[in-house]
C-alpha cells in the first residue's frame, strides 16, 4: 500500500492523507513434465524434439498434453562450394508445435464465490450472495494452439545485409473467452470455450548496414507482419458470440463464424433497397439489427528502427505502425451529441446548411434542409441510430522512441576502476506522425488484450515520456 504522509519522516496511520486500504489474495501454479531432444548432422541439419504436460490450478487440476517438432537446414555450409559470393548465410526451417493454454483466466474464477449480506458482526439478517457479475464455469478445459510455421534466414554480402521470411498457419480449439449472457440468469457473463479459431499470415524482418564510413555508421532494421484472423465455430448451435459492450450502448464486440476474430458490430440505419431511411424531420431511422461495421485487430503492423553512430555518440529511433483495424469512437459520439465537434458546425445558423438524401418510410425519395432545430435533433440523435456513423480508420504511424547516448572514449575510461561509461536520454512515445480518427489517440481502447479491442470512449491519451541514464559498467 501506497500513501502520502502530512508530516514527513513520520510514517504512522494518523500521519496518512489517504488512509483507504484493500486486501487481497490470488494464488496459481502450474505443474509440468517437460522432455526434449535434439539430434545434428555435420552442423548443417538439425532437428529437435519436445513434450510437455501441464496441469493447471486455475482450471481445477486439469492437464493438457502437447509436443513439437522442428528441423532446420543450413543450406550454405551443405554446399559451401556451390554458393555464390554475395550469399553469406542461408538457412531453411521449418516446425510443427502445439501449446496448451489458459488465456485470461485467472486464479478462483471456476468456482462460485459468496459474500455475506446484513450485519454478520451481530450473527442475524445473514443472507449469502455473489459477489461478482460473472457466473463461474467449472467445467472449463484448456485451449489448444497448433502451429505450423515455414522460414528462411539469409545473411548477404558479408552481413551487411540480412533477410528473415515466416509464414505461419495457427489453429486454436477450445479457445477460452468471456461472453455475455442473459441477465435473466442473474449475471452479466461467463467464461466458455470456443470451437475453432484460425490465423495466417507473413513475417518479414530486412536488417541492412545502410552505410559505414570511418567513424560513422548507419543501421536500419524494418520489420512489418499480417495476420488474417477467422472463426471457423463456435459453440454448438451458436454462429455468433458477443464479447463486449460499448459505453455508448450501440455496439458490440462480436465472434461470428466467418467473419475475423473481434469483429465490431453496430445498430445501423434502416434501408430500402439500399438506400437510407430518414424521418420528415431529416431523423435516421434506427434499425435495431446489429450488423458488421467493422475489424477491431489490425491485420498489419510494422516499424523501422534507425541507429546511427559517430566515434562516442549514437542515436536511435523506433518508428511503427498499425494499419487495417478499425476504431467505434464514443468519443466522438458524445462530442456530435453534445455539440462540441467542428462538423456539428454544419446546419447552424450563419454557417453552411445540413442536407440529408435518401428515402422515407415508403421508400420514396427524400431531400431535405435541415432547419437549426432539426440540425440539432440530427447531429444528438445519429450515434444511437447509425453506429457506423462513428466507425473510423485505427491506423497510425508514430515515433515511438527515441535514445540519444555517449559513450566516454576507452582512453579515459581506462584510467578508472570501470570498463565503460556512458550517458543516454531516451523520449517514448513522442509523436503521432498519421492517423485518420479526430479527437482521439488512434491505440485508444478498453484493453489492449482482451475482448474491448475497437471500441474507446474518452480514454486518456498514451503518456509521453522522458528519462536520463548514467551506466558504470565494471
Amino acid at each position: 500500500m501506497e500513501m502520502d504522509f502530512l508530516y514527513p519522516f513520520f510514517h504512522g496511520l494518523n500521519s496518512a492523507n489517504n488512509r483507504n486500504f484493500g486486501y487481497g489474495f490470488s494464488e496459481s501454479g502450474i505443474n509440468s513434465t517437460f522432455g526434449s531432444a535434439e539430434v545434428g548432422y555435420n552442423n548443417y541439419l538439425f532437428l529437435t524434439g519436445t513434450v510437455r504436460q501441464d496441469k493447471f490450478s486455475i482450471l481445477n487440476g486439469k492437464d493438457i498434453l502437447y509436443p513439437s517438432v522442428g528441423g532446420s537446414f543450413i543450406f550454405s555450409d551443405a554446399f559451401v562450394d556451390a554458393m555464390p559470393g554475395w550469399l553469406s548465410f542461408g538457412k531453411v526451417r521449418a516446425s510443427w508445435a502445439q501449446v496448451g493454454l489458459t488465456g485470461q483466466l485467472g486464479p478462483y474464477q471456476t468456482v462460485q464465490p459468496y459474500g455475506l449480506n446484513g450485519n454478520p458482526h451481530l450473527g442475524r439478517n445473514m443472507a449469502g450472495f455473489a459477489n461478482r457479475g460473472t457466473i463461474a464455469n467449472p467445467n472449463i478445459n484448456p485451449a489448444l494452439s497448433t502451429e505450423l510455421e515455414f522460414g528462411v534466414d539469409l545473411r548477404l554480402f558479408g552481413g551487411k545485409l540480412g533477410l528473415d521470411l515466416g509464414y505461419y498457419d495457427q489453429t486454436t480449439t477450445e479457445d477460452i473467452l468471456n461472453a455475455s449472457i442473459s441477465t435473466a440468469s442473474g449475471f452479466g457473463s461467463t467464461t466458455v470455450n470456443v470451437g475453432k479459431l484460425t490465423n495466417k499470415g507473413f513475417e518479414f524482418l530486412l536488417t541492412a548496414n545502410a552505410l559505414k564510413r570511418d567513424a560513422f555508421s548507419w543501421d536500419i532494421s524494418v520489420n512489418f507482419a499480417t495476420n488474417q484472423n477467422k472463426v471457423v465455430s463456435l459453440i454448438e448451435g451458436s454462429n455468433e458470440l458477443s464479447f463486449e459492450e460499448s459505453r455508448t450502448r450501440t455496439s458490440l464486440i462480436k465472434h461470428i463464424v466467418g467473419q475475423p476474430f473481434g469483429t465490431i458490430t453496430g445498430i445501423s440505419q434502416k434501408r430500402i433497397n439500399g438506400k437510407p431511411v430518414f424521418t420528415a424531420e431529416g431523423l435516421p431511422v434506427r434499425d435495431d439489427l446489429y450488423v458488421p461495421i467493422g475489424q477491431s485487430v489490425a491485420p498489419f503492423t510494422g516499424g523501422i528502427t534507425n541507429n546511427f553512430s559517430y566515434k562516442g555518440f549514437n542515436l536511435n529511433f523506433l518508428i511503427d505502425t498499425k494499419l487495417g483495424g478499425e476504431i467505434h469512437s464514443g468519443t466522438n459520439q458524445r462530442l456530435d451529441n453534445w455539440g462540441f465537434s467542428e462538423r456539428t458546425l454544419q446546419g447552424r445558423e450563419g454557417e453552411a446548411p445540413l442536407t440529408v438524401s435518401g428515402v422515407n418510410d415508403k421508400g420514396e425519395a427524400l431531400n431535405l434542409t435541415l432547419t437549426p432545430a432539426q440540425a440539432q435533433a440530427y447531429w444528438g440523435n445519429l450515434g444511437s441510430r447509425d453506429a457506423s456513423q462513428y466507425i473510423y480508420s485505427g491506423d497510425f504511424v508514430k515515433l515511438r522512441q527515441l535514445t540519444f547516448g555517449y559513450s566516454l572514449p576507452r582512453t579515459l575510461v581506462s584510467k578508472t576502476p570501470f570498463q565503460a561509461i556512458s550517458a543516454s536520454f531516451v523520449g517514448r512515445n513522442l509523436a503521432v506522425l498519421f492517423k485518420n480518427i479526430p479527437n482521439v489517440d488512434p491505440e485508444s481502447t478498453y484493453s489492449f488484450n482482451g475482448g474491448a479491442q475497437g471500441l474507446e470512449y474518452f480514454a486518456l491519451p498514451a503518456t509521453r515520456t522522458f528519462g536520463f541514464s548514467l551506466n558504470f559498467t565494471y
